[in-house]
């Protein structure tokens, strides 16, 4: 049950206030995940609580409106509060030290990979590492896990200095200087992020290439896709797959192809457009799972 208050003393009814609604239902979500099950650090818990209603609103403010005539939010996880400094057995506070690296990290993926996909990554990272800690001194070394391209802990992950920078700003990671490979990629490498490339997938049949993938683009003369990053797919050319025109309706065209293999895990699928010569204009990353 998800218990909310009622009207009155100047609070507005909380079944009304969406963030107070996942807030509360964030609770639940940590009775039920980590290793041992149960509510097991309180102020992770609340952490885990804010974090969820505000990567679901796309708001670090919670709750503006509890109270009437009065719009400020009662907590905000856009904040500046450290490990080990800001313990507190006001457990709202102390959560916002998990709360504040989490919406620090989402700001940094939305930087790196653009609005959808990065706020997506950061809610994968998120949800997923969940499963694992009980303890928010022990979701940095998660994250960094879920992150793992390579399964070899010898190497960095492709956002690893990303994930440290922002736990860093709240004492859950050290404070080393670093650089990922993907953010080292010179811009004039880099291809335009095309919001009007579409991407749909749905099943075919049970042979090997049981998938079949179509695209569309608002102009170009071409368009491929490619396993991996941007940055990477632009770099390697023998690594694109042309895709077949299928139709031209209006300024859209539509494109299709079986695809050559699927992913056994979360994995980034690139879509390329390219003019006659072969020579990109624009491209547009998926995060896309064979489930």
């Amino acid at each position: 049950r998800i218990l909310l208050y009622r009207e009155g003393n100047d609070c507005a009814n909380m079944s009304l206030i969406n963030d107070v609604v996942f807030h509360e239902w964030g609770h639940a979500l940590d009775d039920h995940t980590g290793l041992k099950g149960g509510i097991a650090d309180y102020a992770f818990s609340e952490g885990i609580a804010d974090t969820l209603a505000a990567f679901h609103n796309d708001d670090p403010d919670i709750a503006p409106g509890f109270f009437f005539n009065d719009p400020t939010p009662v907590r905000s996880i856009l904040n500046t509060r450290r490990y080990p400094r800001d313990q507190s057995p006001t457990t709202h506070f102390e959560g916002g030290i998990i709360s504040g690296a989490f919406w620090d990290l989402r700001l940094s993926l939305v930087e790196r990979y653009g609005k959808r996909r990065g706020s997506y990554y950061a809610a994968y990272l998120f949800m997923r590492h969940l499963l694992t800690v009980d303890s928010y001194v022990d979701s940095y070394a998660a994250v960094l896990r879920l992150d793992d391209d390579d399964g070899k802990a010898e190497t960095p992950s492709p956002n690893s200095c990303l994930i440290q920078k922002a736990f860093a700003l709240h004492g859950l990671a050290p404070e080393s200087p670093c650089a990922d490979a993907v953010a080292s990629v010179p811009a004039a490498s880099k291809a335009v992020v095309d919001e009007d490339l579409t991407l749909a997938l749905w099943e075919i049949g049970e042979t090997e290439d049981s998938v079949r993938l179509v695209a569309s683009s608002l102009a170009g003369e071409q368009l491929a896709y490619c396993w991996g990053e941007s940055a990477s797919c632009m770099k390697n050319p023998a690594a694109r797959v042309a895709l077949d025109l299928l139709s031209k309706q209006a300024q859209r065209r539509f494109f299709a192809s079986n695809l050559l293999q699927l992913p056994s895990e979360l994995q980034t699928l690139t879509l390329l457009r390219l003019d006659g010569k072969g020579e990109i204009l624009g491209s547009r990353a998926f995060v896309i799972h064979a489930k």
